[in-house]
Parts: structure tokens; C-alpha cells; sequence
């Protein structure tokens, strides 16, 4: 009899307390993820589509820029504000030449 019985496991007090947040958790997720379907469709509803997605666009841009990469990448962020300070000289004078490059061959065509 190899299987593993959870139901008659005893929980502990802190394995509750894990539970019941997890269980909180999710649900205020749920909350929120249909409070955002539901304004959604308002703002679809009562305004123009290109405006709703261009402004979820740039608030989602804004967001992921400025406070996700920061917590979750923040040493990689340090690190890459590192180099570019130290090269920037260099960074910037080879990204010009590619840009007046592509930009002349785009215009060309």
C-alpha cells in the first residue's frame, strides 16, 4: 500500500495558516482578474478600442519597467546600469553609426 493518504493527515497550526493565506490569495485574484475583464469592457464599450489598448499598452510598459524589473531583475538592472555608465561612451557611438545606417536604408527603399 504505497499510496499517500492527505485526509488524515493532522495539520499543523502553521500549515493552516499557510493554506488559508494561499486560499486568500487566489481569491482575491479572482476578484481582481474579473473586476478587469469587467472594466474592460466598459472602457471598450464607452470609448475607442485604439485609445483602451494604447493606454493598457503603456501603463503595462510603465509597470513592467519601473517596478517589476526592478524587484525581480534588480541585480540585473544594477548590473546593466553599471556597464552602460562605464561604456557609454563607446555604446553610444556604435549605436549611432547603426542607426544612421538602418535609417538610410530605410528611407531608401
Amino acid at each position: 500500500n504505497n499510496q499517500i493518504d492527505d485526509t488524515n493527515r493532522d495539520l499543523s497550526h502553521d500549515d493552516s495558516q499557510i493554506y488559508l493565506h494561499g486560499d486568500l490569495l487566489a481569491l482575491v485574484a479572482a476578484f481582481l482578474y474579473g473586476l478587469n475583464d469587467v472594466l474592460a469592457e466598459y472602457f471598450v464599450k464607452n470609448n475607442d478600442r485604439i485609445e483602451y489598448l494604447g493606454m493598457l499598452g503603456l501603463f503595462g510598459w510603465i509597470f513592467s519597467f519601473c517596478v517589476q524589473a526592478p524587484i525581480l531583475e534588480g541585480e540585473a538592472v544594477r548590473e546593466l546600469i553599471t556597464k552602460f555608465s562605464q561604456r557609454q561612451s563607446d555604446i553610444m557611438e556604435s549605436d549611432f553609426l547603426w542607426v544612421l545606417l538602418l535609417l538610410f536604408c530605410l528611407v531608401t527603399m
